[in-house]
């Protein structure tokens, strides 16, 4: 079976590339990791030449929505799974496996 996960953005720090890596690190492979980033100017470019396979959609400030946005990021998707987390999990849990 495929996961995705699903990360809707806004303003990602640094702490946010160490999620990335640690999502790439799961004893169960993900497919993909689907990020959905409001445009802000701040997005760590970095991660949109990562070898692993990572879609980066920026959208407009005013075309975020909570649930909308998220079933984007599931309609990009075609894994049997999708998991859903936001990007502050790795402030409080980056030592652990998500």
């Amino acid at each position: 079976m495929k996961v995705d996960v699903i990360i809707p953005t806004y303003k990602p720090e640094k702490e946010f590339a160490e999620l990335i890596h640690r999502l790439q690190q799961q004893t169960y492979a993900i497919h993909k990791i689907i990020i959905i980033n409001t445009e802000t100017g701040i997005f760590p470019e970095k991660l949109e030449t990562e070898p692993y396979p990572i879609e980066v959609i920026h959208i407009k400030p005013k075309d975020f929505d909570h649930g909308g946005t998220r079933n984007m990021g599931a309609s990009i998707s075609k894994a049997d799974i999708v998991l859903y987390i936001t990007q502050e999990i790795g402030r409080a849990s980056c030592r652990e496996r998500v």
